[in-house]
């Protein structure tokens, strides 16, 4: 593992000098190697605040007690620059291979790693705010993951294209049921959100052609007349349904942003995307 230096860091060498910083390094790194799970986290965090509180402590010559008011929160706010430069030495096989069965089940990136974060304790630990906090790691985790899957140029088929195509048939059979006639309003819900957010997938990723493009489109037609019915009324299915709305809404953005998309279906997704409020439900 490749250690930080002083060099990459943004206003650092005030509380630094290079052979501290070093010590440091080496510490973090061996609690990385060392330990597992929860007990990674909680053992960096705890060896970088007590490097920083020494280091600050001794360039303001003083007790960590009577440091400067402010100068806790700035070195916090360095503190956050290491973790984010380390953020990767928590990150294992075994997340790696959740985000690439996600991929397989056409999930986004972006809910695979609110996903995996739910899942893995230690990913949990890094969301809390005295870490990264949960806004900063999913950026983090986003950029760095999204590779997992066969439509990136650094998809490393080797290592997980077994992974990949066990999920992914998985996946294809618990679909096969979509064409069969459904009679609750979940499953009508369930509908809609899968073939949505394979759509949204397609799109984001910009792997289709022309002819491909217009068989999206299509797909979607198909989806609005199974459920545009007089009885069904998709806007008020989705009142309770903040995550289908959300994959909705970015579709739309998408299907607006791309040429050669009718209106009727731009129009047909916001209205879909358009929450109902409680006033138009009474």
């Amino acid at each position: 593992m490749r250690a930080l230096t002083l060099e990459k860091l943004k206003d650092f060498d005030w509380v630094f000098c290079s052979e501290s910083f070093s010590v440091m390094n080496s510490d973090l790194i061996k609690v990385l190697r060392t330990r597992q799970g929860v007990e990674r986290v909680e053992m960096f965090l705890e060896c970088l605040r007590e490097h920083l509180s020494k280091a600050a402590a001794s360039y303001f010559e003083c007790e960590r007690e009577e440091m400067p008011y402010g100068v806790q929160e700035l070195a916090f706010s360095h503190g956050i620059q290491v973790l984010t430069y380390y953020v990767m030495g928590f990150v294992e096989d075994a997340h790696r291979e959740h985000i690439v069965r996600c991929h397989a089940q056409n999930m986004p990136t972006t809910y695979a790693v609110y996903d995996l974060i739910k899942t893995y304790p230690q990913l949990s630990r890094l969301a809390e705010d005295d870490a990264l906090g949960e806004e900063r790691l999913v950026s983090l985790l986003v950029h760095r993951l999204a590779y997992l899957k066969p439509t990136s140029n650094r998809w490393p088929g080797t290592k997980y294209s077994e992974v990949w195509f066990a999920a992914r048939k998985a996946y294809r059979e618990a679909q096969q049921t979509l064409d069969l006639p459904y009679t609750s309003i979940e499953e009508h819900i369930l509908v809609l959100s899968r073939e949505a957010e394979r759509i949204v997938d397609r799109l984001e990723t910009g792997d289709y052609t022309e002819k491909q493009h217009q068989t999206l489109l299509d797909t979607l037609q198909k989806l609005f007349a199974r459920l545009d019915t007089p009885h069904r009324q998709p806007s008020r299915l989705l009142e309770n349904q903040p995550q289908i709305i959300g994959v909705l809404e970015r579709l739309t953005l998408a299907l607006t942003s791309t040429e050669g998309v009718s209106d009727e279906v731009v129009e047909k997704l916001k209205e879909l995307a358009q929450p109902t409020t409680i006033e138009e439900i009474s």
